[in-house]
């Protein structure tokens, strides 16, 4: 073993070479010009993009606002109208997709609500489909002529509904009822449940019937079963409501007192509802 505490197989002594401490050395001063070259690349980077600095769009860098104007402008010219172009959408991409909309947007008199995806679709194929639709001699035209007819339909006043009125006034019993519920589901009434024809998902090949559970006129159990304020007060509404309908239901019916029945007949309404709402297996 030598003084470095290498073994040598011929006993011989040796020294550290003198050529490869200076190759270590140089090794080392390369390694730190290249983290040098590399640290003020790094900071070039960022005095750049502090040099550039933002465009008139606070909050929006220079290049970030080259790239989100040219993606801007790409969009069709509907699209454009609802983004907010001041907007960084990197910080709040809702406010840049949804700003212009939500400036613009207003709820017609007879709207709750409007959400563009689907009221806007909607409206479109509306406005593309009626000159088809009010020109056909097809039923499907016919049928919307003659909604669309208010003058005829005002000069008819409640006429159509005499037929409803006396078969409900016909029923005696559980057979006459189920025969008035056929009667008004082939005229697709909801009385008591409702159903579809659907493409069966278990086999596409096929359609299945579905039955589901309806009749009741409020948008969810929860408005005849809760005992708040605000539930009782939706539910006078609803008494006030129907008692109005049935105002103009008693005219067509004869000997209906016009002080009494009415009322009463949206009491009865409400209790029936409220007994459906009861048994309903999901609110």
């Amino acid at each position: 073993m030598d003084a470095y505490g290498t073994f040598q197989e011929n006993g011989s002594q040796t020294k550290p070479s003198v050529y490869s401490q200076a190759w270590f050395r140089r090794c080392a001063f390369l390694s730190i010009v290249v983290a040098c070259v590399l640290a003020f690349l790094w900071l070039a980077v960022i005095f750049v993009a502090a040099w550039i600095g933002t465009d008139s769009r606070a909050g929006v860098s220079g290049g970030r606002a080259h790239v989100i104007s040219l993606y801007s402008e790409a969009l069709p010219s509907d699209m454009q109208a609802l983004i907010e172009p001041t907007a960084d959408p990197c910080t709040d991409f809702y406010e840049y997709a949804c700003g212009g909309f939500k400036k613009t947007a207003t709820l017609r008199p007879d709207q709750l609500e409007f959400a563009y995806a689907w009221d806007s679709v909607s409206r479109n194929n509306t406005r593309r489909l009626q000159p088809l639709i009010a020109n056909s001699d097809t039923p499907a035209g016919i049928f919307y002529r003659s909604c669309m007819n208010t003058s005829a339909i005002e000069a008819l006043g409640l006429a159509p509904l005499r037929p409803f009125v006396r078969q409900i006034e016909a029923i005696q019993d559980l057979v006459s009822l189920t025969a008035v519920i056929y009667w008004l589901h082939k005229a697709n009434i909801v009385v008591f449940y409702d159903w579809s024809v659907e493409v069966n998902p278990h086999d596409p090949s096929q359609f299945a019937l579905y039955l589901m559970q309806g009749g009741i006129t409020l948008p969810s159990t929860t408005f005849y079963t809760s005992d708040s304020e605000d539930m009782r007060e939706k539910r006078a509404g609803y008494r006030e409501v129907a008692r109005n309908v049935l105002v103009q239901i008693c005219s067509l019916m004869p000997n209906c007192s016009q002080a009494d029945w009415p009322a009463a007949a949206a009491a009865q309404s409400l209790k029936v509802e409220t007994d459906l709402a009861h048994l309903f297996s999901t609110p």
